[in-house]
């Protein structure tokens, strides 16, 4: 109850002062925060505080001054222009009682205009009972032509925004993003939460994103000497048109600075974040599977599965080379047979289950009205389309009665033009994919292809268990990792334990050694990962 007992004493003061835009203002022109028009958000050690005027933030910290000063909020038009907030003049400011998933709050909100009558809605809200605040953008065109957007960035650290930071901080990124209802490791720049943990005062700033997966967002902070500098990015891949009239929101910047312990925070942004995620419908996901590269053929898939087959790993992955042609049903040639029934086959004769990758927004439909073409001759599905869900579904179920039981989705490749018809993010269609699948599946486990491969590295395994562990526990299920072998001579307890301790899927590839064999196939396929939590109370 530690996080809220402490909320519950933060105070919010509208402080009345002059109104006064400093945009991109010259030093000597800055406006001290004591004399802007703001709401102040209290913690135990700290202060943060919101410009009504340009939606700029800040916060105090107790002993140490500013932290973090005159964070930004930006907006990145489909021609390259950027738009900051600050240079703006908010028309107008209000404040509301609301009640959202994470339960009920007060939303602070003021409003911006652009000169091509984009109209902004920057708000903060402060929850009752959740430790958090939550930053949020709506974009509304009140114009009488589309406007055309590629990123927002809800927050932006310019260069020095963030105070030197004593050599006593630990930072920590969950470097994870997400696809269809699936957290999934990504290892790389981008994170889904960052942690500024404080010696003295002891105390955590959490900085998280709440994404829908309608778009591709993450936190890209990066260290610039003992300082920090970058952005939350929500990206629109290609570039979407906001029709007269319509309204588009960012995903939410969840932020904490209320409770001092980061285990905490991380357990807070976990049930914020998961309070978004479907719960999985799925039979229970494979633990691990084994597959080969793209380019192999049929007997490359069945030699590896055979090396495999004595070292608990019970399932067997087509990679995403099989197909003749995007959303044909048919193997290439000469990899694979015409009948992807035979390829099944060949794998239960292993005593193992064969999965297969899948584009299910791809189609070899060349006629209906319910497919679309692309400038380079591919057909896709127009999923809005009842009769093109129709047609997923027979394609799916035709895999199935070849003996198909599990299902791994890469991000589509449909085209951009495709996309830009159908006025949709590139990850909107992801999310398309993963959920058209899954409800055609019949149960079957639909997981997402992973988006990394790790080999010994002790320590980025024991990055990507952390960065996850603690999303599963709250409902947001584990995505599959690879497992990259061939650079493995042997397998340290400390790394057996540590591919055990991942919450997801692992899935393998490489034939090394007999005994690498034996210790990966043990700590990667010996059991079921556990199922995502229900989505239930609130941590404690």
């Amino acid at each position: 109850m530690l996080g809220f007992r402490l909320f519950r004493a933060i105070g919010v003061v509208l402080c009345l002062a002059a109104v006064f835009t400093i945009g991109l203002a010259r030093a000597e022109d800055y406006k001290p925060w004591a004399l802007r028009d703001h709401y102040s958000f209290k913690g135990e050690h700290s202060t943060c505080a919101f410009d009504v005027q340009t939606g700029e933030w800040m916060v105090d910290v107790e002993g140490l001054g500013t932290l973090i000063k005159d964070a930004q909020c930006e907006i990145e038009y489909a021609n390259g222009r950027v738009l900051r907030l600050s240079s703006l003049k908010a028309v107008k400011d209000n404040r509301e009682s609301f009640k959202g998933p994470l339960g009920e709050g007060t939303r602070f909100s003021s409003v911006f205009k652009t000169p091509e009558n984009l109209e902004i809605d920057f708000s903060v809200a402060r929850l009752t009972e959740h430790p958090a605040l939550l930053v949020h953008v709506n974009l509304i065109n009140r114009g009488d032509r589309p406007v055309l957007i590629r990123d927002v960035r809800p927050v932006v650290f310019d260069v020095g925004a963030v105070a030197p930071l004593e050599n006593t901080t630990v930072v920590t990124q969950a470097r994870t993003s997400r696809r269809g209802n699936y957290s999934v490791f990504n290892g790389g720049a981008a994170a889904g939460l960052v942690m500024f943990q404080l010696a003295k005062p002891r105390m955590t700033l959490g900085v998280g994103l709440l994404e829908s997966g309608l778009m591709n967002s993450s936190i890209e902070f990066t260290p610039q000497g003992k300082s920090w500098a970058g952005a939350i990015h929500c990206r629109y891949q290609p570039s979407f048109a906001i029709a007269p009239g319509a309204r588009v929101g960012c995903d939410t910047v969840w932020m904490s600075l209320f409770v001092p312990e980061p285990g905490e925070v991380s357990q807070f942004h976990a049930w914020a974040s998961a309070k978004s995620m479907k719960p999985s419908e799925s039979e229970a996901v494979p633990a691990g599977w084994v597959t080969a590269p793209k380019d192999a053929t049929l007997a490359d898939l069945i030699k590896v599965a055979v090396a495999w087959s004595g070292n608990s790993v019970r399932h067997v992955l087509v990679p995403a080379g099989w197909t003749e042609s995007p959303g044909s049903l048919e193997g290439r040639s000469p990899a694979y047979p015409k009948d992807m029934g035979k390829v099944a086959d060949a794998i239960a004769k292993l005593n193992m289950k064969p999965g297969i990758t899948y584009d299910p927004l791809a189609t070899d439909e060349t006629k209906a009205s319910w497919a679309i073409t692309a400038a380079d001759g591919t057909r896709w599905l127009d999923l809005n389309q009842p009769d093109a869900r129709d047609r997923l579904a027979k394609s799916v179920s035709k895999l199935v009665g070849m003996g198909f039981d599990f299902f791994v989705v890469v991000p589509s490749a449909i085209p951009d033009d495709i996309l830009l018809k159908f006025n949709i993010t590139r990850a909107q269609a992801d999310l398309f994919a993963l959920q058209a699948l899954t409800d055609a599946a019949g149960g079957r486990a639909v997981m997402p292809s992973p988006a990394l491969g790790l080999g010994p590295e002790l320590a980025k395994w024991r990055e990507a268990v952390s960065s996850t562990a603690v999303a599963q526990t709250y409902g947001a299920a584990s995505g599959p990792l690879q497992v990259n072998t061939e650079d493995m001579s042997s397998v340290s307890k400390d790394l057996a334990t540590a591919m055990k301790d991942y919450p997801g899927p692992l899935e393998i590839t490489g034939t090394p050694k007999k005994d690498v064999r034996a210790a990966v196939g043990n700590a990667c396929c010996t059991a079921t990962p556990p199922a995502p939590a229900a989505q239930g109370g609130r941590p404690r």
